[in-house]
């Protein structure tokens, strides 16, 4: 428990040292090496001199300077391992700190930048104390430094294959032409949400008055070759104002500011039709790239729907069927398939692998580029802190209950 405890304790220290990182000096050099890397070497969270500090930091640099073997990173790495109190939290990112303006204080991220691949910094000095970096080659099947802080460890590749898709989905959207009937530019969502009363509040809207207002199977929006019914419309204006409702903890009012350019009430119906369409940009996308159900990607389906499977000649003829049908059962399978997100994660799995390691490692170093992405490692000589050491008990390195020890 206490090692666990020492673990976590010691990532917590690197996030705040990694935090307030700025550049003091300009001085390189310019080893084979390629990837950002920062040797960290703490002075135990004890009162310290700088002066000391930078005594012992100035020692490994001029080491680092003498350094004559043919493999410069790997003798960095062994002086931020040798030197650092930190060295399990290293043991989480060994080969360097994936990240982006923003994860870190500028400061640091800046001496970073400053630095080309296989160049290591002189002394850059923090509140912290003082940091020697090297950068180096990002590395795109790394997992960014603040996901994996975040407990995602997707990796910078699956996160440029991401963002790729995402645009594919916009491009989709973009590729339908909804047309709205009249019956859907009747609505006043004003007037339609103000008929009754919810017979548990008041001050909701009555939905089963509301559900009334048109048979269900009224076209409402035509997108592509299906028909949006006042069926699905009216599901996602009731699925739209119960998630208000529930954040705000309390029926909504209508005419209030949304953000700057709609109320809630016009808010409601814009993100009502566009849910709409946007579930039909899915449909869109599976036949563009050809994707079809099969037995391999059939675990999408639950025991649920193996009567719809059955009926409609087993998984393959299932998504054909969803496209053709838009009555109450295909839309019930449709809403079931879509809105869960197995069928664009499956179109995703189909275009770049479940981990996106078919999405090409030129085009995710073109992503980090583009972004801004930077990979290192640091050497840190630690200094006293009183904004670091505050959030630790006092007799941190003696301390038992750590059950009931929280951090401020």
């Amino acid at each position: 428990m206490k090692k666990l405890i020492a673990i976590i304790l010691s990532i917590a220290m690197l996030i705040a040292i990694l935090a307030g990182c700025n550049k003091d000096s300009e001085d390189t050099g310019d080893p084979s090496e390629n990837t950002d890397s920062n040797v960290d070497i703490d002075s135990g969270h004890e009162e310290t001199e700088r002066a000391d500090a930078l005594t012992r930091a100035n020692d490994i640099l001029n080491q680092l300077r003498n350094y004559q073997g043919d493999d410069f990173e790997a003798f960095f790495t062994e002086m931020m391992y040798e030197y650092s109190d930190d060295y399990e939290a290293f043991e989480e990112f060994p080969n360097g700190y994936l990240f982006v303006d923003g994860d870190m204080m500028p400061e640091f991220y800046e001496a970073a930048l400053a630095l080309g691949v296989g160049e290591y910094s002189g002394l850059v000095e923090t509140s912290y104390g003082y940091h020697i970096i090297l950068r180096t080659q990002v590395d795109v099947d790394a997992t960014p430094f603040m996901n994996a802080i975040n407990g995602d460890y997707s990796t910078l590749r699956q996160v440029a294959a991401s963002a790729d898709y995402s645009s594919i989905l916009e491009t989709w959207t973009n590729a339908l032409n909804p047309i709205f009937t009249n019956e859907y530019q009747s609505i006043d969502i004003m007037e339609l949400l103000a008929v009754g009363d919810s017979p548990d509040n008041e001050s909701a809207p009555d939905f089963d008055a509301v559900y009334e207002t048109f048979p269900p199977d009224t076209p409402m929006i035509i997108i592509d070759d299906s028909i949006v019914t006042w069926e699905e419309l009216f599901a996602n204006i009731y699925a739209v104002y119960g998630s208000f409702s529930y954040y705000s903890e309390e029926a909504i009012d209508l005419n209030e500011p949304y953000d700057d350019e709609m109320t809630f009430g016009e808010a409601i119906m814009t993100i009502a039709q566009e849910e709409a369409v946007r579930l039909r940009s899915y449909l869109y996308g599976a036949k563009t790239i050809g994707f079809t159900v099969s037995a391999e990607n059939a675990s999408m389906f639950t025991d649920q729907m193996e009567g719809w499977k059955e009926e409609y000649g087993g998984e393959a003829g299932l998504l054909e069927a969803i496209w053709e049908q838009m009555g109450i059962k295909g839309f019930e399978l449709f809403e079931f398939v879509i809105t869960t997100n197995d069928l664009p994660y499956y179109m995703f799995a189909e275009l770049y692998g479940d981990t996106g390691e078919l999405f090409s490692h030129d085009a995710a170093h073109q992503y980090a580029e583009e972004n801004g992405f930077v990979m290192a490692k640091h050497i840190l000589f630690l200094t006293e802190d009183p904004a670091m050491q505050e959030d630790w008990p006092e007799d941190w390195e003696d301390y038992e209950d750590w059950e009931d020890w929280e951090w401020e």
